[in-house]
C-alpha cells in the first residue's frame, strides 16, 4: 500500500516536471530564421527519422523536410545523423541567419565545451567539421 502511494507521488511529480519543461515556440530575432529539428529512433528496427522546419520571426514556415535513416545502432547515432543532415540541408538551401533548435544539448555542449562532454568527443568533431563550414557560409547559431 505505501509503495503504491510513493509510486503515484513520483509519477505525478514526473508529469508536473515534464509539463514545466515544455516550452512554447519562441520566434527568432528580426531578420533571423529558426530551424527546429526533431528525431526519433526505433531500436528494434535500427531506424531513425528526422525532420526540420524553418520559420521566420512571424512563425511562417519557409521550408521543411523529413527523412528516414537505416542501420542506426543507437539513439546518439540517430541524433548525430539527423543534426548533420539538417546542417547540410541548411547549406544546400543556402540559408543564412539560422538558429538551430532541438533536443541536442549534449551534442552542441560537446562542441562548445569538449572537456565537459568527453564521451561525446567523436560527435563534437563531426558536428564541428560540418558546422564550421556552415557557419562560414551561412551565419548559423544554435540553442
Amino acid at each position: 500500500m505505501n509503495a503504491q502511494v510513493v509510486e503515484e507521488k513520483i509519477l505525478s511529480e514526473t508529469q508536473v516536471n515534464t509539463q514545466k519543461r515544455k516550452e512554447k515556440w519562441k520566434p527568432p530575432p528580426k531578420d533571423w530564421s529558426m530551424c527546429n529539428v526533431g528525431f526519433d529512433w526505433n531500436k528494434s528496427k535500427n531506424l531513425a527519422g528526422g525532420g526540420w522546419v524553418i520559420r521566420n520571426e512571424r512563425g511562417v514556415v519557409l521550408c521543411h523536410s523529413r527523412r528516414a535513416f537505416s542501420n542506426i545502432q543507437s539513439r546518439d547515432q540517430a541524433k548525430l545523423v539527423v543534426i548533420l543532415w539538417a546542417l547540410e540541408s541548411m547549406e544546400s538551401h543556402r540559408m543564412s541567419h539560422i538558429i538551430i533548435a532541438g533536443e541536442f544539448c549534449e551534442m552542441f555542449g560537446a562542441v562548445e565545451r569538449p572537456q565537459a562532454w568527453p564521451s561525446f568527443l567523436h560527435f563534437a568533431v563531426e558536428i564541428q567539421r560540418h558546422f564550421l563550414l556552415l557557419m562560414f557560409l551561412c551565419n548559423v547559431v544554435y540553442v
